[in-house]
């Protein structure tokens, strides 16, 4: 594996373990405090964004959904999430990011994603995971057990458990449960 794949994976990786965390959060100050990269947002606009994006494991609700991610990704966040109109300025600021959160570069052959703040990544993971059919409920949830994050956004398709309990407690079991040979395999 080349470095460049290697963190790519890893950044992969934690940015979906960053949206998993934000969906399953009933805490938001403590995740905001965790995550320095946000911008000052209030906080009920943070709660119904999560209400919001949890809506994306319901493929019914995708209607709703596609709507805030274009919200998110455009350039006036700051005027959707103040309540301002496009170009209104407040105290002496405008109300627009500089640019994008996609932007056009010649020769890639697509879009590049380039987060503006912790609130891109979060949803730039569950689009991507939507679109790839990562977005999991935890089967340490389906199983009993005593999940807090139940809404999954994988990393990768073979991820059933969350990252945090369950994945550890799964672990455990199947060192505990002597290996089921596969049927193909004898010998």
């Amino acid at each position: 594996m080349t470095p460049t794949r290697k963190s790519s994976r890893q950044q992969t990786r934690k940015q979906c373990e960053l949206a998993t965390a934000f969906v399953n959060s009933r805490k938001l100050d403590e995740f905001m405090r965790l995550h320095k990269n946000f911008r000052p947002v209030p906080k009920e606009f943070l709660q119904s964004l999560g209400v919001v994006l949890r809506d994306a494991w319901d493929k019914d609700k995708w209607d709703g959904v596609e709507e805030t991610f274009e919200q998110l990704f455009a350039d006036q966040k700051a005027e959707i999430i103040r309540g301002m109109k496009p170009g209104e300025v407040r105290a002496g600021l405008t109300s627009r990011f500089e640019r994008a959160a996609f932007t056009i570069r010649l020769g890639k052959g697509q879009p590049v994603f380039e987060p503006r703040d912790v609130l891109d990544e979060i949803a730039y993971a569950i689009l991507r995971a939507a679109s790839l059919g990562l977005l999991k409920t935890c089967e340490g949830k389906l199983k009993g057990w005593p999940c807090r994050t139940p809404f999954v956004v994988a990393d990768e398709g073979r991820r059933r458990f969350c990252y945090e309990t369950c994945g550890d407690q799964a672990k455990a079991e199947a060192k505990k449960n002597p290996k089921k040979q596969h049927p193909r395999r004898k010998g």
